[in-house]
């Protein structure tokens, strides 16, 4: 997952040929999955977890 890497929502959309809004939408419900606030706790959670 790239938002795991950091990468802004501009850039994964570049990445995976995807509307910007619809990859808002994806981490938006990934976030919410994981009750998660921010982007950042992805990335903490991903690395704590060794998915990146």
């Amino acid at each position: 997952m790239s938002a795991a890497h950091g990468l802004s929502s501009t850039e994964t959309a570049g990445l995976v040929f995807a509307r910007e809004s619809a990859v808002k939408a994806i981490v938006g419900g990934i976030l919410r999955e994981l009750v998660l606030r921010e982007r950042v706790q992805v990335v903490v959670f991903a690395h704590t977890c060794r998915l990146a």
